[in-house]
């Protein structure tokens, strides 16, 4: 650009010493930055010097550059990460932003990682970019025609690991904070002839087998069982002579008591 024309009068042979700032803020976003002199004089220095031994014309040239704030966003729970700005590695934080200048019409490529570690059971995950830019994939690329905003959006996911000794327990993995997780498991797993486990709840309170939780913290569920074995009765007068009770009272240690009236297999827990 040329911001303004400007002459004046040398004696033959002095020499004329010139200058111009090397950056001109047109406002806190957008700045010329000086490129070079054309014409009479070809040097990169603002600051220089033309023998007048004739007319000479010399002009400052510009290039336009753009300020592109980054930002990073996601709860303030503490986390850095190594954003990528054209190629350049850049240390910055959740909650924290980055300002880089661009040549106006210039392509700018940015770069995040997809998962950021907190804690071993927590951690972001990159969601979209919004702002001046709007897309979900982590690395994009950008033509700078003007000042821009662009965000990294995050969000908080939580570790839910389920557990169990018996069978195969359904719902692990990672969850967007304040998702729904579904746990499940068969509520009876054989584990020998004569023998099975019997689900008696998760760790959790919860009583069902099949069961949705809000994840708002890691959580490590776990399946509580109960171990049961096959019984069957048989009965015989005084005479051998088989005999089938209308119902049979069983007392158990703990004080309570079973009444069964079908007797060909009956499940008792251990103990």
């Amino acid at each position: 650009i040329i911001a303004g024309l400007e002459s004046k009068w040398y004696d033959s042979g002095s020499i004329a010493s010139i200058s111009v700032p090397s950056v001109i803020y047109a406002n806190p976003s957008t700045k010329y930055v000086f490129t070079g002199w054309t014409g009479s004089l070809t040097t990169t220095s603002p600051e220089d010097m033309v023998v007048m031994d004739k007319a000479k014309m010399v002009i400052a040239n510009y290039k336009t550059q753009y300020a592109v704030d980054i930002k990073v966003i996601g709860r303030e729970v503490p986390a850095s990460l190594n954003l990528i700005v054209n190629g350049e590695g850049v240390t910055t934080s959740i909650g924290h932003h980055y300002v880089k200048w661009i040549d106006a019409n210039q392509t700018l490529t940015l770069s995040v990682p997809t998962t950021i570690d907190v804690k071993p059971d927590t951690r972001y995950r990159f969601k979209q970019w919004i702002g001046s830019y709007i897309g979900e994939n982590p690395t994009i690329n950008v033509k700078v025609d003007s000042p821009m905003i662009i965000a990294a959006l995050y969000e908080l996911e939580f570790k839910v690991t389920v557990e169990s000794q018996y069978g195969v327990a359904n719902g692990s993995g990672w969850y967007s904070e304040g998702a729904v997780a579904n746990i499940s498991i068969d509520p009876i797993v054989t584990v020998a002839k004569g023998v099975r486990e019997v689900f008696k709840g998760w760790n959790i309170g919860i009583d069902i087998s099949k069961a949705s939780i809000t994840v708002n913290q890691p959580l490590t569920i776990k399946a509580k069982w109960s171990e049961q074995y096959s019984v069957k009765f048989k009965f015989k007068d005084f005479q051998e002579e088989t005999i089938i009770p209308r119902y049979m009272i069983i007392s158990a240690s703990n004080n309570s008591r079973i009444i069964l009236s079908s007797y060909d297999e009956v499940w008792l827990d251990k103990g």
